[in-house]
């Protein structure tokens, strides 16, 4: 190798080492700097906030989060005293902002509209768009922390004899075959098919822009991998210079294909033949986490959707990690479809009303149920009023119009039905068929036969009078069965035996009303035949005394 050559590359080696130093020490003095004491670790916040929120993920995949109003801090003993298990912990520490209550109304209200422009912009003007982030790594070895202390410097030049690099170039430079660039590169490398190697204890490359006119962009960007610090984090990542963040990184010891991108643009996680745009693959529940943490004001939320053998679901992990939707394998098409009108199908995927279930086998049935010491209710609602069905804590089933007083209808427990109000049954003539004439007094007859007492149900310690279904059914042969009777049956029987009464009743009239002629007219021979006779003695009493006159 040249000596310009090799002066070059200790020049850009030293250059990095420097630039790798300087700019660690800037980013954790703009948001934190960690402080250790025994048993705890704690960072010094140099930023603004209501609230900081740290998220620490431990070797098991454990997760500890937690928000603190004053500094943070992380015990390293568990809640019994316990110290950590061994091995590498990944944290992150997120500057909750300053709202103000009239400014957080203003962002509900801007939400809850959906104007998403509008909602942007006041996230800009009160600084919620990119909150303050710090992050890092530290190692658990035997119970003892290594952390942040004694940081791995780049050997100044003179440790190694060589000269500081004087060579600079003012033209381009092309090499014809592979470059290492470190003070670690040895006199002579073998590449293999290395075109460019970087080595030494610290690596990074800066992207650099140097533009100063007014239009072109001058973001500057860092490949760094690994910390610097003992017990710190191995990884790749991306970052982005100016604003001091990293948006891109990959852990050391990430498995294969956790990210992969193929010809068709899909892209898989875990996977390297992704089939669909996006493909996550795991042995067990692959999970996918939406995290609202705070740092935008709202209220912190956190929601999962996942998938395995048993169900797919979205778990509520804020609430007590709730499954307010769960969909089971196998379930059918259309189980649940939502038309382009808002119709909402059960089974079908063109609903005709705006609910519509759908069976093809079994009853389309629905079921509401409590397991609390509450009712259940129904209501329908329209312009007309608000009904409302019940059934209470008691066990009765209630239909109530809202705003009326009283139970307009009450099923009760024991099969007792109460209406305030008139109980009509169908009974028109163009509903029925199969008229048959009947006979009345056959009917009377047999109401009169029909044994009738006084009685109470089981369920109930009301009194009632009526017949017995089975008596009933037996007369008539009216009803569905020999165990219920129909109102309608019932009074339909007393009407005919009213008929049948009426018509004995006016057949008696007419027998008594007969007799009577006949005996008035046998009165009036008798006193026509006693009025003979008494003119017959009248005029027998008139001869006799005239005879008796004549008599001396």
């Amino acid at each position: 190798m040249k000596k310009e050559t090799f002066q070059f590359i200790l020049h850009l080696a030293l250059a990095v080492g420097l630039a790798v130093l300087a700019s660690r020490t800037a980013m954790a003095q703009d948001v934190a700097t960690e402080d250790r004491s025994p048993g705890r670790l704690s960072w010094d916040v140099h930023v603004g906030y209501d609230r900081m929120l740290l998220v620490v993920s431990g070797p098991d995949g454990e997760v500890f989060r937690q928000e603190f109003e004053n500094d943070p801090s992380y015990e390293l003993t568990d809640e019994n005293g316990m110290r950590l298990r061994d091995g590498k912990y990944n944290y992150e520490l997120r500057a909750l902002p300053q709202v103000d209550a009239s400014s957080m109304k203003r962002l509900t209200a801007l939400r809850e509209s959906g104007d998403e422009v509008a909602l942007h912009e006041l996230m800009d003007q009160l600084g919620l768009t990119n909150a303050p982030t710090f992050g890092g790594a530290f190692t658990i070895s035997d119970g003892s922390l290594l952390m942040g202390f004694g940081v791995e410097m780049t050997a100044p030049r003179s440790a190694i004899g060589a000269p500081e690099p004087k060579l600079v170039h003012t033209e381009d430079v092309s090499i014809q075959g592979s470059l290492c660039t470190g003070i670690d590169c040895a006199n002579v490398e073998t590449f293999s098919f290395d075109t460019i190697r970087l080595k030494e204890n610290n690596l990074q490359i800066h992207f650099d822009d140097t533009s100063t006119s007014a239009g072109f962009p001058a973001n500057d960007w860092r490949i760094i991998t690994n910390d610097s610090n003992s017990g710190g984090a191995s990884y790749f990542t991306i970052q982005d210079s100016t604003a001091g963040i990293r948006p891109f990184t990959i852990a050391a010891g990430a498995p294969a294909n956790s990210l992969y991108v193929d010809a068709q643009g899909d892209l898989g996680i875990g996977t390297s033949t992704p089939v669909v745009k996006v493909h996550g693959r795991n042995g067990n529940t692959p999970t996918m986490r939406l995290e609202q943490d705070g740092s935008s004001g709202f209220t912190p939320q956190t929601w999962d959707v996942a998938g395995n053998e048993a169900n797919f679901f979205v778990r509520d992990v804020t609430n007590g990690s709730r499954l307010p939707l769960i969909i089971r394998p196998n379930a059918p098409s259309s189980s649940i479809d939502i038309a382009p009108s808002g119709d909402v199908g059960f089974g079908t995927s063109s609903p005709g009303a705006p609910v519509h279930i759908r069976r093809t086998s079994g009853e389309p049935n629905i079921r509401l149920e409590t397991t609390a010491s509450a009712g259940v209710r129904f209501e329908l609602v329209n312009l007309g009023g608000e009904w409302e069905f019940i059934h209470g804590p008691g066990g009765n089933f209630n239909f109530n119009r809202v705003g009326v007083a009283g139970n307009q209808f009450v099923f009760t427990t024991v099969g007792n039905l109460i209406i305030q109000g008139t109980l009509s049954q169908s009974s028109s003539r163009a509903v029925k068929k199969d008229f048959t004439p009947i006979e009345s007094r056959e009917i009377l007859a047999r109401v009169a036969e029909l044994p009738l007492t006084s009685w109470t149900y089981k369920t109930d310690n009301a009194r009632h009078v009526g017949p017995m279904a089975e008596d009933f059914h037996s007369a008539f042969g009216l009803g569905a069965d020999e165990s219920h009777l129909a109102p309608g049956d019932v009074a339909g029987v007393a009407l005919a035996a009213i008929q049948g009464l009426n018509e004995t009743v006016r057949d008696q009239d007419a027998q008594l009303a007969a007799l009577e002629h006949g005996v008035k007219a046998t009165l009036e021979e008798k006193d026509e035949r006693i009025a003979a006779l008494e003119k017959e003695l009248a005029e027998v009493k008139a001869a006799l005394a005239k005879l008796l006159e004549t008599q001396p």
